[in-house]
């Protein structure tokens, strides 16, 4: 991680697009997770909203990077909670946008927390330590390079959700 980050912060993050099935995608996130949250005793509900069979021009393996980062720091702060992990799809004129996001119910997060969960401050470290702020920090530089950004926002009552948009070509 320490390397990929290094490369982010010199604006040398590959990104390399192939046609993929955006519900595979999904589906590959579930398969992934479930028993690890199982085993913590959270409850992970993974959706996708679009054609079953749409399939877009993607880093398949940095979003699946983001969504690992994002659904990692959620289940090291969720305790007994609930994970969500979703991704919409919307057809634009020429392209699709890709609106995804991660919410838990489980810690109460500080404002300062959020607003800069994605930096490089330590003793923001989030649960679970330095190496999950690490990967939310890449997280952040890899939906950047791809011409998207992560925004976390407090939830009404405790927890966060994470979001990302951004276009992709069909």
């Amino acid at each position: 991680v320490a390397a990929e980050l290094q490369k982010a912060e010199a604006g040398r993050l590959e990104i390399s697009t192939a046609p993929r099935r955006l519900q595979e995608l999904m589906d590959d996130i579930e398969a992934r997770w479930r028993v690890q949250a199982e085993q913590a005793g959270v409850s992970l509900m993974v959706s996708y909203d679009g054609a079953p069979d749409t399939a877009a021009a993607i880093d398949s393996a940095r979003l699946m990077q983001v969504f690992d980062a994002l659904i990692g720091h959620a289940l090291a702060n969720s305790g007994r909670g609930v994970i969500e992990a979703s991704l919409q799809v919307r057809p634009s004129a020429e392209a699709f946008s890709l609106i995804g996001r991660v919410r838990d119910n489980g810690a109460t997060y500080a404002p300062d927390y959020l607003a800069g969960m994605f930096g490089a401050d330590a003793s923001a470290a989030p649960a679970g330590g330095v190496g999950i702020q690490l990967e939310l920090m890449l997280a952040s530089r890899a939906i950047a390079a791809m011409q998207g950004a992560l925004v976390a926002k407090a939830n009404p009552g405790p927890g966060a959700t994470v979001a990302f948009e951004m276009l992709v070509a069909p």
